[in-house]
């Protein structure tokens, strides 16, 4: 049986978000986990692949940006993914969303690992 991410992850998030119930928690990973697994961090990579690369076209934006998130939702790479999905969401909400633009344009260029 495959290890379960969910509950170590709400369990983690019910310590940032202390007002949040055990059960609060793991709904709202199983949220993000819907939103990361169905791609909407998109729009996101897609910005900050414009500010990276200025002179890219469309097609070769759409093409980077398919291939950033094939290689975040390959089996390889999915739980790491998931686990930086979740702390953008969490940067999100605490600070905004110029810092998780900053956040994912770090993981993006590689200084986050």
């Amino acid at each position: 049986m495959p290890f379960d991410q969910i509950k170590p992850l709400a369990a983690s998030l019910s310590k940032t978000f202390p007002e949040l119930t055990n059960n609060e928690a793991e709904e709202r990973i199983v949220s993000w986990k819907s939103e990361a697994d169905n791609r909407e961090i998109t729009g996101l990579l897609r910005n900050i692949y414009r500010k990276l690369h200025p002179s890219a076209n469309e097609l070769e934006t759409n093409q980077a940006v398919e291939d950033i998130t094939n290689d975040m939702l390959s089996t390889e790479h999915y739980p790491s993914y998931l686990l930086r999905y979740i702390i953008g969401k969490i940067i999100e909400h605490k600070s905004g969303l110029c810092q998780t633009e900053a956040y994912w344009q770090a993981v993006v260029i590689g200084k986050i690992n």
